[in-house]
């Protein structure tokens, strides 16, 4: 009679479908990182998808099958960020006052390592020169909505009815987003944290007004 299967073993249909999504993100991230190497050394508007493709030995209809342009390949980073400050916002504990929250978010999300800060300089380069953004830049609707409706949970209001959480949201959203832009502009060895930690203490008096009745 055959052994019953531990009941810590996983499935093996749970394990392939991890191995297929491990690999498509792996293919995903050497598409994104050639782009931004490409883009930094010619210029994004001098790198093809074709470019990109034979950068990593891939064809042009894999590349589509993972991005719909380079547009997406180089927002492609800051769409993760995004979703790393809502998941920071989510951990923070539950009586923390809603702006310093959103602040702590920020900054645990910003908290990264010496590479990870240097790719981040590196991309933010490169929407600077291509775009002139650099920093967190455009809030995408669905990414301001979610955190509104997170900031207004925590203060225990209607974000419908009250403009408080989404003030919250646009301030330090845009704080964040300076000091970005500041750090990326200075080009040293400084962790971002500290000069995003400086453009919060500068705004938090009028903030600390928001976040109260």
């Amino acid at each position: 009679m055959p052994a019953n299967p531990s009941q810590d073993e996983e499935p093996s249909a749970t394990i392939a479908t991890r191995s297929r999504e491990f690999a498509k993100e792996f293919v995903a991230r050497q598409i994104e990182e050639a782009a931004i190497s490409l883009f930094a050394e010619r210029g994004y508007e001098n790198v093809t998808v074709a470019d990109i493709a034979d950068a990593i030995g891939v064809s042009r209809r894999t590349f589509f099958r993972y991005f719909a342009s380079k547009d997406e390949v180089l927002r492609a980073h800051a769409i993760r960020l995004h979703a790393r400050v809502l998941r920071a916002l989510e951990r923070r504990p539950p009586d923390e006052p809603a702006a310093v929250a959103l602040c702590n978010a920020f900054l645990d999300t910003a908290d990264v390592s010496a590479e990870e800060r240097e790719n981040m300089l590196r991309r933010n380069r490169v929407l600077r020169d291509h775009q002139g953004q650099a920093g967190w830049a455009t809030m995408t609707p669905e990414m301001g909505a979610a955190l509104v409706d997170r900031l207004a949970a925590r203060m225990r209001v209607e974000a419908k009815t009250d403009l408080r959480p989404r003030l919250l949201v646009a301030t330090i959203w845009a704080a964040a987003d300076a000091a970005t832009a500041h750090w990326v502009a200075a080009g040293d060895d400084e962790p971002l944290t500290i000069t995003m930690r400086y453009a919060f203490d500068k705004v938090m008096s009028g903030l600390s007004a928001l976040d109260s009745d």
